[in-house]
C-alpha cells in the first residue's frame, strides 16, 4: 500500500511539473520565441531546478508541524524557505541556461535577465512554493481528520460494545431470576399430578423435558453467540408445551383460543419472548379466577412485520398490571427487543377495566 502511494505521489508530481512546463511553453511562444529544438530545452532548465528544489520543500513542510505555541516560528521558517527556494530557482535556471548555451555555442558567459524576468521568475517561485506547502498541508490535515474519525469510530464502537455487554449482562440477570421462577412453578405442578394421576403426570414430564431442552438450548446459545435468537416456530411449541402443562393444572378453566399465520412461524425473534407474557396473562388473569377465563393468542404479518397479542379477559387487576406493563417478565421481553431490534421492535401494553390485560409485539422482519 506505501509502495503504491509513492507511485501515484511521482505520477502526480511529474504531471504537475510538466503541465507547467507546457503553459511555460505557451508563454515562451507568445513573447516572440521559436517553435525549435531550443524551447524544450529551454523549458527543461527551468522547470528541472523548481521540480528537484519542490522536493526538499515536501520535505520541510513534512517535519515542520503546525503549533499554536510556535507560530512565530512556524511562519518565520517557511518565509525563509520560500525566499530561499524562489532565489535557488532563479539563480539555478540562469546556471543551466547558460550551460546549455556553453554547450551549443563552445564559449562561457552568464546568461542574464532583466528585472521583469527576474521578477516573473521569483514570483513563480513564491506561487510554486505555496502550492507545494498548501498541497502538503492539506493532505496533513485530511489525514488527521481521518484519523480522528478513526478513532472516535473505535471510540463509538468501543461504547457501543460496552453498552450491549452491559444490556446483554443485565438480561442474563434477568433472565437468571426468571427462568428458576418458571421452573419452580412447573415443577410444583408435577408434584401434584404424580399424587393424582400418574399416566398424566408421565406425559406432562415429556412436556417439561422438551421445554428444558429448550431453556438450556437458549442458555447455551447466549454463552456462545451475541444473540438467543429462534423461530417463532420454535417459541410457539414451547408455549404449547407450557400450555398444556398448565392446562392439566387449571383444567377447563383455562380456555384458549389462537390465531396463528403460517407465515410467522418462519419470523426470528430473542428466546423466551411469547413464553412470558403467556405464563404473566395466566399467572395474573385466569389462575386467580375461580371460574379460570380466557387466552387469547395472535400473530400475524402487517407490513412484514410480526405483530404478537396476548390478551386475557381478567376482570381484577393483577399485580403486573399494577406495575403497568413493567413486571418481570414484560422488562425483559422489552429490554431483550430493544437490545437486538433496536427502535424498531417494541412491546406495548393496553389495561382496560373489567376486558382484562393485553400484550402486543412487534418484531420486525428482518434476516438473522
Amino acid at each position: 500500500m506505501k509502495a503504491k502511494r509513492n507511485y501515484r505521489f511521482w505520477i502526480f508530481y511529474a504531471a504537475a511539473w510538466l503541465l507547467y512546463g507546457a503553459c511555460l511553453g505557451v508563454v515562451f511562444l507568445g513573447v516572440g520565441n521559436r517553435l525549435d529544438f531550443n524551447l524544450p530545452l529551454t523549458i527543461f532548465c527551468n522547470v528541472a531546478p523548481a521540480a528537484v528544489l519542490g522536493l526538499l520543500v515536501f520535505q520541510i513542510c513534512r517535519r515542520l508541524k503546525w503549533s499554536e505555541r510556535r507560530q512565530p516560528l512556524f511562519v518565520s521558517i517557511h518565509l525563509l524557505s520560500l525566499i530561499s527556494f524562489s532565489a535557488l530557482w532563479c539563480f539555478l535556471t540562469l546556471l543551466d541556461l547558460s550551460l546549455l548555451s556553453f554547450l551549443q555555442r563552445g564559449v562561457w558567459a552568464f546568461v542574464r535577465w532583466d528585472v521583469f524576468a527576474l521578477q516573473w521568475q521569483f514570483f513563480s517561485g513564491v506561487m510554486a512554493y505555496a502550492t507545494i506547502a498548501s498541497a502538503v498541508y492539506v493532505k496533513q490535515i485530511n489525514e488527521n481528520l481521518q484519523a480522528e474519525e478513526r478513532r472516535s469510530s473505535e471510540l463509538r464502537l468501543r461504547a457501543v460494545r460496552a453498552e450491549a455487554a452491559r444490556a446483554s449482562a443485565e438480561l442474563s440477570a434477568l433472565r437468571a431470576q426468571l427462568n428458576p421462577h418458571f421452573l419452580f412453578n412447573t415443577l410444583h405442578s408435577l408434584m401434584a399430578l404424580v399424587r393424582t394421576d400418574a399416566d398424566t403426570a408421565e406425559e406432562a414430564i415429556e412436556r417439561f423435558a422438551l421445554m428444558l431442552r429448550y431453556v438450556l438450548r437458549s442458555q447455551e446459545k447466549s454463552e456462545t453467540t451475541t444473540t438467543t435468537d429462534v423461530t417463532f416456530g420454535e417459541e410457539w411449541n414451547f408455549v404449547q408445551n407450557y400450555l398444556e402443562l398448565e392446562r392439566l393444572r387449571l383444567g377447563e378453566r383455562l380456555q384458549l383460543k389462537t390465531e396463528i399465520e403460517p407465515a410467522a412461524f418462519a419470523y426470528r425473534l430473542p428466546a423466551f419472548t411469547l413464553q412470558p407474557i403467556v405464563e404473566n396473562a395466566v399467572k395474573h388473569g385466569i389462575a386467580p379466577r375461580a371460574g379460570g377465563g380466557r387466552l387469547h393468542i395472535k400473530a400475524r404479518i402487517n407490513n412484514e412485520n410480526l405483530i404478537i397479542t396476548v390478551r386475557d379477559d381478567g376482570r381484577a387487576k393483577s399485580p403486573a398490571n399494577n406495575e403497568n406493563g413493567n413486571g418481570l417478565g414484560l422488562r425483559l421481553v422489552r429490554e431483550s427487543l430493544a437490545t437486538r431490534f433496536g427502535s424498531a421492535a417494541s412491546l406495548n401494553t393496553e389495561n382496560v377495566i373489567n376486558q382484562g390485560f393485553k400484550v402486543s409485539i412487534i418484531v420486525p422482519g428482518v434476516d438473522s
